[in-house]
């Protein structure tokens, strides 16, 4: 597929059972803010345990935004994939294949930031490099049911010859992310004046929502482009074997041997079984 094919085809899946796509993220989004509201409302703690609830709040909070994020990386991948190949499914399956490779999911986006970072802090383009070889990662954990060590080479070798391929699709894709984040933060603005203060990151939360699962849709419809690509490659690069053909059976019938007699007399033809010369009348035999 072209890169506009990859795109078409992406929201045409997604806007297909928006609501599916979209529910994850929003369940997600109203158990983040309950939670954050839970801990607005804590009476305040005095030094030193004010430290100790910043720290273990902190790691408490990372920990569960890794998890949410896997579990709705598994939701939506699987829903997309699903779909684009014509499958019967639904938010049940989805939920249970993304709690099969939580565990995986969350190990490989924490490898790959680790790496993505390394390589920003080194070089800006070395992080931009390794970014799109590795952006495949947890739709081939979801996919193909690969750890997550196994998932970060499996994902470089899809985009192995095709990294301007992915990096164009990863660059419009961040470019569509912008412009609607712009436009949810302008909606969640104007809301934000006329709701209580608690109410606001709530809103800000149902908006992200609503644009949430265009990322993980787009990265499963480019997975499948490069795995066609991929197979097509590997059906062009396999040897020619001649096929062997059969050699046509031939039937030899035998000719009658015609023998030709003459008469001795005039010289002319006689018939096979002729006693008499046609020509002259003389006998044969």
């Amino acid at each position: 597929m072209s890169i506009s094919e990859i795109f078409s085809t992406s929201f045409s899946i997604l806007f297909s059972r928006y609501f599916e796509f979209v529910l994850p993220f929003l369940i997600i989004s109203l158990i983040e803010w309950f939670f954050s509201i839970i801990l607005r409302s804590l009476p305040p703690v005095h030094y030193p345990f004010f430290i100790e609830i910043i720290i273990f709040g902190t790691l408490g909070s990372i920990i569960l935004a890794l998890v949410f994020n896997a579990i709705s990386t598994g939701i939506v991948t699987q829903l997309a994939a699903d779909e684009f190949l014509g499958k019967e499914t639904n938010l049940k399956k989805s939920f249970s294949t993304a709690l099969d490779v939580l565990p995986s999911i969350i190990v490989g986006v924490i490898l790959v930031g680790i790496i993505v970072l390394i390589g920003l802090i080194l070089l800006i383009i070395l992080g931009i490099i390794f970014l799109v070889w590795l952006c495949l990662t947890p739709t081939v954990i979801v996919l193909e049911r690969k750890g997550a060590i196994d998932a970060l080479g499996r994902s470089k070798e899809l985009t192995k010859g095709k990294w301007f391929h992915t990096f164009g699709v990863v660059i419009i894709m961040v470019v569509i992310l912008l412009v609607a984040s712009s436009i949810g933060s302008a909606i969640s603005s104007l809301f934000a004046l006329a709701l209580p203060r608690p109410f606001t990151p709530l809103i800000e939360k149902i908006v992200s929502s609503l644009i949430s699962p265009i990322y993980g849709v787009i990265i499963t419809v480019l997975y499948f482009d490069l795995l066609a690509r991929e197979e097509l490659e590997a059906i062009l690069m396999a040897p020619l074997i001649p096929t062997p053909y059969p050699k046509p059976e031939v039937k030899v019938e035998e000719v009658p041997t015609v023998t030709h007699r003459y008469c001795p007399y005039c010289g002319a033809s006689l018939p096979p079984d002729a006693k008499f010369c046609p020509k002259c009348g003389a006998s044969i035999e």
